[in-house]
């Protein structure tokens, strides 16, 4: 299979899935490699995968373990540069649960894109009354979580 990643003249398009699962007042947040900010732990989605399968892989892959998808929470619009692309990407954002000893310490785990390039992630529980405080994408995450019980939200983030 292949991610939903097209690239094109004028920019790239991809389709990412991540998961948001809180514990004892913390939010889980991974960094990839010597990236600048944080962002919700996931990944691209395969042609043909729905957006839970495949969230369910990425995740399973990257902690070892198997993880609990729930219901859909968000869906963004993020525009970013990808190195010197413009990239638009289209996100879904589920609620997710983690068996109690998955990820209980900051976390770094190794993976590999399909064209090769190897990368590591590392994945951090941070207090929410620091989310403000940091760099993240999305960067309205505190107000997305106030909104947490009514139904699917939309958001559109420029960087």
């Amino acid at each position: 299979m292949s991610n939903v990643f097209i690239n094109h003249p004028y920019g790239a398009f991809c389709y990412r899935v991540a998961g948001i699962c809180i514990r004892d007042g913390q939010i889980l947040l991974q960094k990839s490699g010597n990236a600048m900010e944080y962002t919700l732990p996931g990944g691209l989605v395969e042609m043909g995968e729905t957006g839970a399968v495949a969230l369910a892989r990425q995740l399973g892959e990257a902690l070892g373990a198997p993880v609990t998808v729930g219901d859909l929470k968000w869906v963004g619009e993020t525009f970013y540069p990808w190195d010197l692309t413009p990239c638009h990407q289209l996100g879904f954002y589920y609620a997710v649960t983690l068996p109690e000893d998955v990820c209980t310490e900051p976390t770094t785990t190794s993976l590999v894109r399909k064209h090769g390039q190897a990368f590591d992630v590392n994945f951090h529980w941070v207090p929410l009354a620091d989310l403000p405080s940091l760099s993240v994408c999305p960067t309205d995450i505190p107000q997305l979580l106030n909104g947490w019980d009514n139904g699917v939200q939309h958001f559109i983030c420029r960087k």
